[in-house]
């Protein structure tokens, strides 16, 4: 929404790409599996994807995006705490989400599995770093959180 046409969105999903919103070019790509050139881009985000990936396949996708990062690229990550299962036979965490940008707010929300092991701040820094970003920034309210990570 913020950049329109300067961005190429992937999603494993055609569904999912069919129903964003017009600007981006969109291609149809596993994040575990980048179909670009080494270096190829300044800039890479991940807006509330990760919970929906399998745990087992984050490092692929922080080292397919360090990959095709250039050198003192930008990874922004977007995403949810999601700390092991509450004692509840509810298996789904639903998180609603109020997203602000210059002139508008969105309402929505995203449910997924509960992980087998925890998916919080400190699991993706630790991926970050064993992928060989740089931590830039990051900021964490508990719920949601917010990393900037650079390619040295």
């Amino acid at each position: 929404l913020l950049k329109g046409e300067q961005v190429i969105a992937i999603d494993i999903s055609k569904r999912e790409l069919e129903q964003a919103p017009d600007g981006p070019l969109k291609i149809v790509m596993d994040a575990t599996e980048l179909k670009f050139l080494d270096s190829s881009f300044p800039y890479a985000t991940c807006f509330y994807t990760l919970m929906y990936i399998p745990g087992n396949l984050h490092a692929r996708v922080f080292s397919e995006t360090f990959r095709v990062l250039s050198p003192g690229g930008r990874f922004l990550v977007w995403d949810v705490s999601l700390l092991l299962q509450p004692d509840t036979e509810k298996d789904i965490a639903v998180i609603p989400l109020l997203i602000k940008l210059p002139g508008k707010e969105i309402t929505t929300g995203y449910a997924t599995r509960w992980p087998d092991k925890a998916q919080d701040l400190p699991y993706y820094l630790k991926m970050a770093g064993e992928a060989g970003f740089e931590v830039v920034r990051k900021q964490d309210n508990g719920r949601v959180f917010f990393l900037e990570l650079r390619r040295p």
